[in-house]
C-alpha cells in the first residue's frame, strides 16, 4: 500500500508544480511481503522491479513467508504495461512449501475481496492466490521473459506466494508502458561504448554491441543473423567460439564463415524499444602479449528484413590489446610465458573475488629457451573454513601428481615458486573441497621467467619437535624439526647424510630415524617419508639417506628426527638431540647458524586414549597406566576399542596390574551405556579372560584386587571401549602395571589337629 500512496503523492506534487508526468525519473519498486499494491506507470519511465527483499537473497526460513500482489497500470489511456524479467529465481521446496511468481493479465482481486496474510504465520499450507487470467507461473530459474498486457485498461499484475520454500535470489524486472500496435523495425547498427582497448579480464571480453530499434509489441519480428568482420585477430580469439548475449543472458547462436567474414545465426524475438546484442569472446591462452583483436558488425538481418535492416548505423570499432594478465578459470588453461611478466589473478580478476567452492588450473610454459617459469604469490586471501578449505597447489611440470607437488599454500601464505622441470613449466591448481559459496578475495601473483642458478643452502633452522614427556619403550618420538633453507634451483642439492648427537643421553636411546615432509612444516603419517635410520650406540651418530636421497627444492625443506626410547629408561631421565650438519652429494655441507638442544623428560606413564588402536609396551619394573583425560577431567568418549599390551622385560617375570582409581561407566539399566573393560592373559584377546567389568557395582571399584597374567610369556592385554559417541562423564582409571616374579608354591607349615 505504501508504494501506491507514494505514487499518488508524487503525481499530485508534479501536477501542482506543473511538471508533466512523463518527466518522472526512473525508479525502483519492491513487491510487498504481504497484501496488495497498485503502481501507476508513466509513459516514459522505466521501473526496476524487485521481489520484496530487494537486492538481498531470500533464505529458506519461515520469517520470509510472503503472500502479495503488485498491480501495474499505465497512467495514459490506450497504453499497456510490459514487464521483462531479466532474471527470476523462485522455487518451491515441495508441495506444502510453495515458492512461485504468478503473472496475471489485468487485475485479479479487482473488488479487493481477497483476504491477504498480514504475518508470516498466516501463510500456511492452504494459502492460495486470487483467481485471474494467468499468463505464467514461474517456479524455478528463468531469464529474459517478457509479458505484455492484453486487457483494455493495459494493466499487468505480479503475485508472489512463498512459504518456507527453497533459498533463492528472487527477481529483477523492468516495467514500462508500450503501445499495442504491430511492431516495426526502425533501424539497426553497432556500438562500441562498452568496449575498452585496455582490458582487465580474459573471459567474456566485450567486442561489440549490435542493436535493433523497434516500435510496437504486436507480431514481433525476429533477428535471424548478425554479420561481422574480424578486422584484426592476431591469434586472440577463436571466431567459432564467440558468444552472443541478449540482455544479461547468453543466447543460442552459431557462428559460421560468410565470405571473408562471419555471421551469427539465431532466432531472437524483438521487444519494443532498443534491443542490444553483445558479442563477447574469450582471449586464447596462446595469444601473445600485445596481440590485438578488432570486430566490426556489418549487417543485421531479421525475418522481416532478410537482406539486412536499413538504416544501419555503424559505430567506430575498438582494437583490444591482449594485456599481460592471466585469469584463472574453472576450465584448465595453458599459458606460454615470454620475457614480459604476467599478472596472475583468480577468476574475479584484480578487483573481483571468488567463492569458497571455486576451483581452477593453469599450466605455465616457458616461451624462451634456457629459461624456466617462476610464480610469485604476493597476496593470498583464498577461503579457509573450519572443516573445508581452498588451497593453492603448485606442481613441477605439466602433470598434476603427488610426486610433482612443490608447494601448498593456504590462506595468508605466500611464496615464490620456481620450476625445475626439464621443460621449465609449472602448474598452479586452486583446489577446494567445499560445496558452499562463501565470498573470498582470492589471490594475486606475478609469473615470470628466470635463468636457473646453482642451489645454495643458506641455513638449517632447527627446533625441538616436541616438549612432551616420553615413556620407556616408546617408538618414533619426534625430537628435532629441521628446515634446510635454500636459494636458487639448479643444479639442486641432494642430501645424503645428517649428523647428530644425543647430548650424552644415548643410554636411553636405542634407535633414530629421519623423515622428510618436503615443504610441509607439520609431520604426519600421510605427508612424511622415512629416508634413513640407524641404531644409536654412542653419543654421536649419523643417518645416511642411501637409496632415499632427497633432492631439495628452493625455499623450505623439512626433516624430522625421531627416537625409540630404551626399555630401561626411568622416570626423570632425559633424552636429547642436537643437529650437527648435513652433507650433500656434491661434497658440500651445511650447518645451523644457531643449534638447538632438544630435550624430553622420561615419565613412565602409558595412556589409554581415543583412536589409539593397539599399543604394546615393555615393562621394566613398573609403568603407570591411566586414561587420557579431557580438559573437563573425564576420559575421552568414543566407540573404538583401545587395546594396550604389556610384556615383561625380564626373564621369569609376569605382568600384573593394580588399580588405585577406577571410574568406568556400566549402567544399571538395559538402555544405559555399558563400557567394555576387559583384562586378558597374553598378547591380544584370544587368551584367558582374567577380569571383565560386567556389573554396575564394579563401575567405581574395578577388580578390587591385583590381576596377574597367567600367560607363558607373562603378558597382559587391557581392552577399553567407552561405548559412547557423544559424551563421557567418567574419569577412567589410574593403575600400576609391574613385573612380578612368579614362584612355585611352597609348604611352610603342617598343622596337625
Amino acid at each position: 500500500m505504501k508504494q501506491k500512496v507514494l505514487s499518488s503523492l508524487l503525481m499530485l506534487i508534479t501536477m501542482l508544480l506543473g511538471v508533466p508526468i512523463e518527466a518522472l525519473a526512473d525508479r525502483e519498486v519492491n513487491q510487498l511481503q504481504f497484501g496488495k499494491q497498485t503502481i501507476e506507470v508513466a509513459t516514459d519511465e522505466v521501473i526496476t522491479f524487485y521481489d520484496w527483499k530487494g537486492t538481498e537473497n531470500i533464505s529458506s526460513t519461515s520469517s520470509n513467508n510472503s503472500q502479495s500482489l503488485t498491480v501495474f497500470k499505465p497512467v495514459e489511456e490506450g497504453k499497456s504495461i510490459q514487464i521483462t524479467f531479466e532474471s527470476c529465481d523462485v522455487a518451491n521446496d515441495g508441495a506444502s512449501w510453495p515458492g512461485k511468481v504468478i503473472v496475471y493479465d489485468g487485475t485479479p482481486d479487482a473488488d479487493n475481496s481477497f483476504t491477504w496474510a498480514t504475518t508470516t504465520s498466516e501463510v500456511n499450507a492452504s494459502s492460495t492466490m486470487p483467481e485471474g487470467t494467468i499468463l505464467a507461473t514461474l517456479d524455478g530459474t528463468y531469464s529474459n521473459l517478457t509479458y505484455t498486457s492484453g486487457v483494455s485498461d493495459g494493466s499487468l499484475s505480479v503475485g508472489m506466494l512463498w512459504r518456507y520454500a527453497a533459498s533463492c535470489s528472487g527477481w529483477v524486472a523492468k516495467v514500462k508502458v508500450v503501445t499495442l500496435e504491430n511492431q516495426t523495425v526502425t533501424g539497426a547498427g553497432s556500438s562500441y561504448d562498452n568496449v575498452s582497448a585496455t582490458i582487465t579480464k580474459k573471459q567474456n571480453v566485450d567486442l561489440a554491441t549490435a542493436f535493433v530499434t523497434t516500435t510496437g509489441v504486436m507480431n514481433p519480428d525476429k533477428v535471424t543473423s548478425i554479420s561481422f568482420n574480424l578486422t584484426q585477430n592476431e591469434g586472440m580469439v577463436d571466431p567459432s567460439a564467440l558468444k552472443l548475449f541478449y540482455g544479461d543472458a547468453a543466447i543460442s547462436a552459431t557462428v559460421s564463415e560468410e565470405g571473408s567474414g562471419y555471421k551469427f545465426a539465431l532466432e531472437q524475438e524483438l521487444s519494443d524499444g532498443t534491443n542490444n546484442f553483445d558479442i563477447k569472446g574469450d582471449i586464447l591462452g596462446t595469444a601473445e602479449i600485445g596481440a590485438k583483436v578488432q570486430l566490426d558488425v556489418t549487417k543485421i538481418a531479421t525475418a522481416g528484413q532478410p537482406d539486412g535492416v536499413s538504416p544501419f548505423t555503424a559505430g567506430t570499432s575498438v582494437a583490444i590489446e591482449n594485456p599481460a594478465i592471466v585469469i584463472m578459470t574453472s576450465t584448465p588453461q595453458t599459458i606460454t610465458v615470454g620475457e614480459t611478466p604476467l599478472q596472475f589473478y583468480d577468476e574475479g580478476g584484480k578487483d573481483g573475488g571468488i567463492v569458497s567452492k571455486t576451483n581452477g588450473q593453469v599450466t605455465f610454459l616457458s616461451g624462451v629457451e634456457g629459461k624456466k617459469v617462476m610464480v610469485d604469490f604476493t597476496t593470498n586471501n583464498i577461503w579457509h573454513g573450519s572443516y573445508y578449505n581452498q588451497e593453492l597447489r603448485i606442481y613441477n611440470g605439466q602433470t598434476v601428481t603427488e610426486s610433482n607437488l612443490i608447494k601448498t599454500l593456504q590462506q595468508g601464505e605466500t611464496a615464490a615458486v620456481r620450476s625445475t622441470a626439464d621443460d621449465g613449466s609449472l602448474t598452479v591448481v586452486l583446489f577446494s573441497d567445499a560445496s558452499n559459496e562463501v565470498a573470498a578475495d582470492g589471490f594475486e601473483a606475478e609469473v615470470s621467467l628466470f635463468t636457473p642458478q646453482e642451489m645454495v643452502a643458506n641455513d638449517v633452522v632447527n627446533e625441538a619437535a616436541s616438549t612432551e614427556t616420553v615413556c620407556a619403550s616408546d617408538e618414533n618420538q619426534a625430537m628435532l624439526k629441521l628446515n634446510v633453507k635454500t636459494t636458487n634451483t639448479e643444479p639442486a642439492l641432494v642430501a645424503s647424510k645428517f649428523a647428530f648427537t644425543t647430548n650424552n643421553t644415548n643410554a636411553n636411546v636405542t634407535h633414530a630415524a629421519l623423515y622428510y615432509t618436503a615443504g610441509s612444516s607439520e609431520i604426519s603419517t600421510a605427508a612424511s617419508k622415512k629416508i634413513g635410520e640407524v641404531d644409536v650406540t654412542a653419543d654421536a651418530f649419523e643417518i645416511s639417506t642411501t637409496g632415499n636421497e632427497v633432492t631439495l627444492v628452493e625455499g623450505d625443506n623439512y626433516f624430522w628426527l625421531t627416537y625409540n626410547i630404551g626399555d630401561e629408561a626411568v622416570n626423570d631421565d632425559k633424552v636429547g638431540a642436537r643437529f650437527e650438519s648435513v652433507t650433500f652429494t656434491n661434497n658440500t655441507t651445511a650447518t645451523a647458524t644457531t643449534s638447538t638442544v632438544a630435550e624430553r623428560t622420561v615419565k613412565n606413564i602409558v595412556l589409554s586414549y581415543a583412536d589409539q588402536g593397539t599399543v604394546t609396551k615393555t615393562v621394566n619394573g613398573s609403568l603407570a597406566f591411566e586414561t587420557k583425560r579431557t580438559s573437563s577431567n573425564y576420559a575421552e568418549y568414543g566407540t573404538d576399542d583401545r587395546i594396550n599390551i604389556f610384556i615383561p622385560k625380564n626373564d621369569g617375570m609376569v605382568c600384573q596390574i593394580d588399580f588405585s582409581e577406577f571410574d568406568v561407566q556400566y549402567a544399571s539399566t538395559s538402555y544405559g551405556t555399558k563400557s567394555t573393560f576387559k583384562i586378558y592373559a597374553g598378547q591380544g584377546t584370544s587368551g584367558e579372560l582374567l577380569w571383565e567389568l560386567n556389573s554396575n557395582d564394579q563401575q567405581s571399584t574395578g577388580p578390587g584386587q591385583t590381576i596377574r597374567s597367567t600367560a607363558a610369556d607373562g603378558s597382559l592385554t587391557i581392552v577399553f571401549n567407552p561405548k559412547s559417541s557423544y559424551s563421557y562423564y567418567y574419569k577412567g582409571w589410574k593403575s600400576t602395571v609391574s613385573e612380578y616374579l612368579s614362584k612355585p608354591m611352597a609348604v611352610t607349615e603342617i598343622e596337625v589337629q
